[in-house]
């Protein structure tokens, strides 16, 4: 049977990341025809004492020259499972993220957990922002424009209800795949931040000018 290696990431429902070993994942050495969910579970239930769990995310990390660092004798894609228990005590140790940013020492983990977990929280929380933001601009830029509405009751619950409902869908199923999009490129947290800033500095411009002026 061939033989390689799985990762698992545990983290609570506060989303912190559990501590193992001085680093984020534990290492799982599994055959071809193992079943992972079962090796998960039974690994799970050793380190936390917990039978429940749902996988979250899956990861793909491919060594090359960082099979040395990694400890891994494979030529093929090291796969890191994140998922999730629900542990609502001290017992165990979980650590914010990008508190635990600052606890690991490998330099290859160190850049994979940065790049797929502190920075996709920044991302999200841009991403999110300048998304709506933007949708947000295009509505007023019709008004600011000459596009008139007629602001009766009704319109104004069928507006609201139309913003809370873009507001849901746009962070359920568009943000996510923005954020992997921002992660797999070259765009730093950075820029994505300075253009969250200026799509906030718009719409209050054209606010101002709509509502106030």
């Amino acid at each position: 049977m061939n033989e390689k290696y799985i990762g698992i990431i545990i983290q609570n429902q506060d989303e912190k990341i559990l501590l193992y070993d001085d680093t984020y994942y534990i290492k799982i050495k599994v055959n071809e025809n193992d079943n992972i969910n079962k090796i998960i579970a039974s690994k799970i239930k050793e380190t936390v004492d917990m039978n429940l769990f749902k996988i979250i995310e899956t990861y793909v990390y491919t060594p090359d020259s960082k099979l040395v660092d990694l400890n891994i004798i494979s030529d093929e894609k090291f796969i890191i499972y994140l998922v999730e228990v629900c542990i609502y005590h001290n017992e165990f140790n979980f650590i914010k993220r990008e508190d635990l940013l600052e606890i690991i020492t490998n330099h290859s983990e160190r850049d994979f957990f940065k790049k797929n977990f502190v920075d996709h929280i920044l991302y999200e929380r841009s991403s999110r922002s300048f998304i709506f933001n933007n949708i947000l601009i295009m509505f007023n830029l019709l008004i600011y424009l000459g596009f008139s509405i007629s602001l009766s009751k009704a319109t104004f619950f069928a507006m609201l209800f139309l913003i809370f409902s873009s507001y849901f869908i746009i962070s359920k199923y568009v943000v996510p795949k923005f954020v992997r999009f921002l992660v797999n490129s070259k765009i730093s947290t950075n820029t994505i931040n300075k253009l969250d800033f200026l799509s906030c500095f718009l719409l209050i411009f054209l606010l101002i000018n709509i509502y106030i002026l």
